[in-house]
C-alpha cells in the first residue's frame, strides 16, 4: 500500500561465557519504502559492532510498517523469497 515501508532487521550474537549473556556482534536494519510490482533483489549491509568475533546465533525480523501507526495497513502485502546469508566465516569443529 502507498506509504507502507518494508523493514528488514538482522541481529547476530555470540554467547559470552564470562558474562553469561549474549554479546551483540551485528545490529542492522534496512527500510524500503517504494512499492514494487516485481521481484527486486536487495542487500542488508551488516554493521559489525564487535570485530573479529564469529556469531553463533542470528535473529531475523521482517515486517511492514505504516508511517502513522507503526503497523501495516489493511491490504498490505510483503512477499519474501530466497533469503540468503553470504560471505565468509570460520566454523570451528568440536573434536
Amino acid at each position: 500500500m502507498p506509504g507502507d515501508t518494508a523493514v528488514f532487521g538482522t541481529i547476530l550474537t555470540k554467547w559470552n561465557w564470562v558474562r553469561r549473556r549474549r554479546d551483540t556482534i551485528v545490529n542492522s536494519i534496512l527500510r524500503v519504502g517504494d512499492a514494487q510490482a516485481d521481484y527486486v533483489p536487495f542487500v542488508v549491509p551488516l554493521k559489525y559492532r564487535i570485530k573479529d568475533e564469529v556469531p553463533d546465533t542470528a535473529f531475523i525480523s521482517i515486517g511492514i510498517q505504516s508511517p502513522s501507526v507503526k503497523s501495516a495497513k489493511i491490504g498490505s502485502a510483503l512477499i519474501i523469497d530466497d533469503i540468503e546469508f553470504s560471505g565468509r566465516t570460520k566454523i570451528e569443529e568440536k573434536k
